[in-house]
């Protein structure tokens, strides 16, 4: 990335110097060469340096592709939450970066950036159920708790399946968003 941004400037210095007519003058020319043997030795580094970090994200990508994407859908501390790894967003992020710039992830990591807009509908969607969830308990008086218990407990049972059923490459996550919305409500 860094070679490209470097090679345009440095390509229109050297077409103008090769048209002007220093290259009468010996000894700009040697020092042009030299430019020319410069540039090439810092942008074959360059080039390098930028596969070798490419590399190191490349692996690091492979090995934890799997682990981001079997992490249950929701997750519980105190309330229940959307568990959707920030890494795996900026997997997706840095992969349609350097696609864009000619390298080559590897094919479930673009696959999963492709897919990037159906997660964050997913992701969108939970938090909205999630946030339905949160308003309705949190409406609920003792006494209405206790006469509510259970549908509560179904309810519950039902968000429950994010934890324990759901992961990131589940085909079921729009209907099971579904069903707890149905029973929210």
């Amino acid at each position: 990335l860094l070679y490209l941004k470097m090679k345009k400037p440095i390509c229109r210095i050297f077409m103008e110097t090769d048209k002007s007519e220093h290259n009468n003058n010996i000894e700009i020319s040697r020092t042009i060469e030299e430019l020319k043997v410069k540039f090439i030795d810092i942008a074959t580094k360059l080039k390098d340096y930028e596969k070798e970090i490419f590399d190191i994200w490349k692996k690091d990508c492979l090995d934890n592709f799997l682990i981001y994407m079997q992490k249950t859908i929701l997750r519980k501390d105190k309330k229940y939450e959307v568990n959707f790894d920030l890494n795996l967003k900026l997997m997706i992020r840095n992969t349609k970066f350097l696609n864009l710039y000619g390298f080559e992830a590897p094919k479930n990591i673009n696959n999963l950036a492709l897919e990037e807009v159906q997660k964050a509908k997913y992701c969108n969607s939970l938090n909205l159920m999630l946030q339905e969830y949160d308003t309705l308990m949190s409406s609920l008086n003792k006494q209405h708790e206790d006469l509510l218990k259970t549908y509560i407990d179904k309810l519950n049972k039902e968000i429950e399946k994010g934890i324990s059923s759901h992961n990131w490459t589940s085909f079921s996550i729009q209907s099971y968003i579904d069903d707890c919305c149905s029973k929210i409500n």
